[in-house]
Formats: C-alpha cells, structure tokens, sequence
C-alpha cells in the first residue's frame, strides 16, 4: 500500500503536492495553533464553511481512509493452499 497519493486528488492542506497523513497534521497543527504558515486554508475548508475544525479534520480522515483503499487482487483457488486444523496462530 502506497504511503501517499503523489498527484493531488483531493485537499493537500500543506502544499507538498500530495494528499497523506502530513495533511491532517496541518489541519490539526492550525486549529491548535492558528499559524498560516505553509497552510492551505482554501484546501482545508472541505465542508464549504469558511471555517478550519475537527468536522474538517474528520473529512479529511475519511479521504485519506479512502484514497488509501487498494482493490483486492483476485486470488485463483489453484494458488490457495489448504491449512492444517489449528495450525493459525492467533
């Protein structure tokens, strides 16, 4: 799974030109800190309401959930291998 999505799909809140973790760090550094600095506001609004809160920070989260999401590849029953009772360690 990849660390980040390297072309913008979506709100990059601290303008490095991808949309990952750091991204929620810069909305949750703002809203504890209030400094601007290297900080899209504009990018980080993702409800529409001029304004930078934890509502946004749970959108972002979901984003990141989802742009994280690989599509399972197909298994083919020939490469599944059967297992012995009680032999998976929990």
């Amino acid at each position: 799974m990849p660390d980040a999505i390297e072309e913008p799909a979506g709100p990059d809140t601290n303008n490095d030109g991808k949309v990952d973790k750091d991204d929620i760090t810069a909305v949750v550094n703002y809203i504890i800190t209030g400094n601007l600095e290297g900080f899209n506001f504009k990018n980080a609004n993702l409800n529409g309401d001029d304004k930078v809160c934890h509502i946004g920070v749970r959108i972002l989260c979901d984003i990141y959930a989802l742009l994280m999401i690989e599509k399972p590849t197909p298994v083919s029953r020939s490469s599944c291998r059967m297992l012995a009772p009680n032999s998976l360690i929990l």
